[in-house]
């Protein structure tokens, strides 16, 4: 593993070079100040993080946080429309769910859409919390009023795996995960997969994210775009269990016939165990 963008590119020029042993920048009265040497002071920080991190922690540690759990969760697939129109399982993710009448009640710990490729309906993973089990045929609303049907045959049982916020340790940063639940089988509880994060780098400019521009007079001024930003995120994911490939992933866990073995339940300590 290792980050994948570069920076010592157009705009940014940062030509960091820690074998020159720059420690400080000092900037000085009456000399202009390069957006490069700003972009390059974060570097050099940074560089200084990274040395200690990789004393305390190896590549890819959890830091703290990230507590993991894994369920059997039922499963409704959802008729593609509802009254003349093409329903979204999106609009129920991470909502309460009700019967019609209220006499059902259920938590969807995650949602997909009609996948093309497999040929999958839309489906709800969801955790019953309350009066009898959903059932083919069913009406379902969202407490925000989206409605659906559950197909014939739609109901049964999945295994979905679900991770809590926290830090990892991934090339020098100390990057958070938010929560996150997927599916590892989303039609049987007979799982043989890998479970981690997919990490993604990306540079957000203010055309991504009107926040980065200029907070003046208390409104975004769109004359004063202002820098972009550097971000990594960890996307919850799972590979094939025999896959060999961990090009920027981070394994967490892995399923074999439904079976739990847990990667990561402590930090994974570098030179600090070998002490």
């Amino acid at each position: 593993m290792t980050i994948k963008t570069n920076f010592n590119v157009n705009p940014y020029y940062d030509d960091f070079d820690e074998n020159k042993n720059h420690l400080r920048i000092l900037f000085k009265p009456g000399f202009a100040v390069q957006s490069r040497e700003l972009t390059q002071l974060q570097t050099l920080l940074q560089n200084q993080t990274s040395v200690f991190g990789k004393h305390i922690f190896q590549n890819g540690s959890k830091v703290s946080g990230a507590n993991q759990v894994r369920q059997i969760a039922t499963y409704l697939k959802l008729d593609p429309n509802y009254s003349g129109l093409a329903i979204s399982a999106n609009n129920f993710n991470g909502k309460t769910i009700y019967s019609t009448d209220g006499t059902k009640r259920a938590e969807v710990l995650v949602s997909y859409e009609i996948d093309a490729g497999t040929g999958d309906p839309a489906t709800l993973m969801i955790k019953q919390l309350y009066g009898d089990p959903f059932v083919a045929g069913d009406t379902i609303k969202s407490e925000d009023n989206f409605f659906a049907n559950v197909s014939t045959g739609g109901v049964g049982t999945g295994l979905t795996f679900s991770i809590d916020e926290g830090y990892w340790f991934y090339e020098g940063f100390f990057v958070k995960n938010l929560p996150q639940t997927i599916a590892v089988s989303k039609y049987t509880t007979n799982a043989n997969s890998r479970v981690g994060f997919n990490v993604t780098e990306n540079i957000i400019t203010t055309s991504d994210d009107s926040t980065l521009l200029d907070p003046a007079l208390e409104a975004s001024n769109y004359q004063a775009p202002g820098a972009d930003r550097f971000v990594i995120d960890l996307i919850l994911a799972q590979k094939d269990y025999h896959s060999t490939d961990r090009t920027q992933f981070i394994e967490v866990g892995k399923f074999y016939n439904g079976n739990y073995f847990t990667s990561v339940q402590v930090p994974e300590y570098a030179a600090l165990a070998d002490e």
